[in-house]
């Protein structure tokens, strides 16, 4: 390739127009002017890399060799670096690994990346090892190289660690910069230690450098973590009069902090003040201010800030939609919770299975058993799986609303579809509410375990089977695997209906009403049949 054409390259790469320079590397080597400098070569590997097109950066890459271009310790910087921020960890290793092995040193660059990529992993040991090895090698650590090992440190809440290098790099004569201390005072700042915090602050000052906006948010931060909110606002003040405006991050710290402390009067007042200088509030400031209404019951301000999103062209997203059904669910508000949902799922978002199951239960206590299952419907209908815990909850609602419905016969049919291998949700109302003359065929099998307690149903079952009156509340039960969740018998019945205690769970029966006293016949009948079936199974069993 000509000296003109690697210039293009390199033009076309700088200014991000990597498909081009592409197209002119491809029509160089298919007119045969393969003459590539490794420049243009690292250029276009650095260019894919940074639009995200690792397979085009290796493709790159691996010609180079046959265009007869060694790929240098940048060209393997660039793609190592690519490696890691895509999160193919494996890949960059074996590329350092491959890198050294064939005589090519890494560089200043080299080495920082590497580093950032242990501290990233808290793999401080080995982090140490390659910035011990830089000197020995010949290379001199800058400032990066210190920040960057300091950062990971402090993430980790390493501090003595972090600031040892310090003292080191001003042994070595590198100047810290304002990102060193910064590093170091949000470091303190979330370990609580604000009298360190405070120490490194002033240290700061004292070399001539002035702290920032990020320099007072981590502080801010740190106050507000030991809940000593008066210096807080005491370094907001200071900041202003400093000539420094606020952030959006620094509003947000405050209106969380006092949100947290309950002075929500104060954390409105926050959110007015930063609204007023003009300051764009996302939806993570609404989303601090929502939580802390929802959670203290607060709705109707936390419908107003809601409501108000819309106004500033802020969308809600996922997590504040699921705050505000959270806190409608609290307060008891069904169809204020349904609406949200129906809202959410227009707005093609999808809610989480907590927020979903939060309306169902609040529909069913309230007996909306229709709107209910239509949202049972609509979380299967986004790969949503409901718990046992809901399916109880349905079961439960239809129960006492209309006995022996149709409708509940077939929510619970619908259970079992969905899997509930636990014969738990149906044996907590099935035994009441099966259907007249239900047979081991109704089910599909669920359980394939030998016959087991569940002591767990007791009480739902008892609670269900009060047509039969008192006399079978006082029996255990047992789960039959062929007939799965249904398969539930009581153990100490007989295999006949003559038998005295079958005769005692019958004589309440005729105490009841008509209709009433024909389906608890039809369970202790029911009961029957599925014992015997169940002693028939063991016996082939066995």
């Amino acid at each position: 390739m000509s000296a003109t054409t690697a210039a293009a390259v390199r033009r076309l790469c700088a200014a991000g127009e990597v498909r081009s320079a592409l197209a002119v590397l491809a029509r160089g080597a298919k007119a045969g002017d393969a003459t590539l400098d490794v420049a243009a070569c690292t250029a276009l590997v650095h260019g894919c890399c940074k639009s995200g097109d690792l397979a085009e950066a290796r493709r790159v890459f691996d010609l180079m060799p046959r265009l007869g271009v060694i790929p240098n310790e940048v060209t393997y910087t660039a793609l190592i670096h690519g490696y890691f921020v895509q999160g193919q960890r494996e890949m960059a290793l074996a590329l350092f690994a491959e890198m050294r092995s064939g005589g090519v040193e890494p560089n200043l660059y080299t080495y920082n990346c590497l580093i950032g990529e242990w501290c990233r992993t808290g793999e401080f040991e080995r982090a140490r090892i390659l910035f011990d090895e830089m000197p020995v090698k010949g290379i001199v650590r800058n400032v990066i190289s210190y920040n960057t090992l300091i950062a990971g440190l402090c993430r980790h809440g390493k501090l003595k660690d972090a600031v040892q290098l310090l003292e080191m790099m001003r042994r070595e004569g590198i100047c810290p910069t304002m990102v060193t201390f910064n590093l170091l005072v949000d470091g303190y700042g979330k370990a609580g230690k604000m009298s360190n915090a405070l120490h490194v602050f002033n240290q700061m000052k004292a070399v001539g450098l002035q702290p920032s906006a990020v320099t007072y948010n981590a502080l801010i931060s740190g106050f507000c973590r030991v809940r000593d909110m008066a210096r807080a606002i005491r370094a907001f003040s200071d900041m202003k009069e400093r000539g420094l405006a606020p952030t959006k991050v620094t509003y947000t710290i405050l209106i969380d902090a006092f949100a947290k402390e309950n002075e929500m009067d104060r954390a409105l007042e926050m959110f007015s003040e930063m609204e007023k200088t003009g300051l764009e509030v996302d939806a993570h400031t609404y989303g601090v201010l929502l939580h802390a209404l929802c959670t203290e019951g607060k709705m109707m301000d936390a419908r107003k800030l809601f409501q108000s999103m819309d106004s500033k062209g802020v969308k809600p997203n996922n997590v504040i939609y699921d705050m505000m059904i959270y806190g409608y669910g609290r307060e008891g508000s069904s169809y204020k919770a349904l609406r949200l949902i129906m809202e959410m799922r227009k707005g093609g978002l999808v809610p989480n299975v907590a927020s979903y199951g939060l309306t169902i239960r609040l529909l069913c206590n309230e007996g909306k058993c229709q709107e209910a299952e239509a949202l049972i419907d609509d979380m299967k209908s986004v790969g949503l799986q409901t718990s046992e815990s809901v399916c109880r909850v349905l079961l439960d609602a239809k129960a006492r609303l209309d006995g022996t419905s149709a409708t509940t016969y077939l929510a619970a049919e619908d259970c079992v579809s969905l899997k509930h291998k636990d014969e738990g949700p149906l044996i907590a109302f099935c035994p009441t509410w099966l259907p007249t003359g239900s047979t081991r065929t109704t089910f599909s099998p669920t359980l394939s375990s030998s016959p087991q307690r569940n002591p767990a149903t007791r009480g739902p079952i008892a609670s269900a089977a009060r047509a039969a009156d008192e006399p079978v509340l006082g029996h255990r039960f047992r789960a039959f695997p062929f007939v799965g969740a249904v398969g539930t018998a009581w153990s100490g019945l007989a295999d006949d209906d003559d038998n005295d205690e079958m005769r005692g769970c019958r004589a309440p029966c005729s105490r009841l009403p008509g209709q009433r006293r024909a389906e608890a016949s039809s369970v202790v009948g029911t009961i029957a049949c599925v014992n015997r079936l169940g002693s028939a199974e063991n016996d082939d069993g066995a």
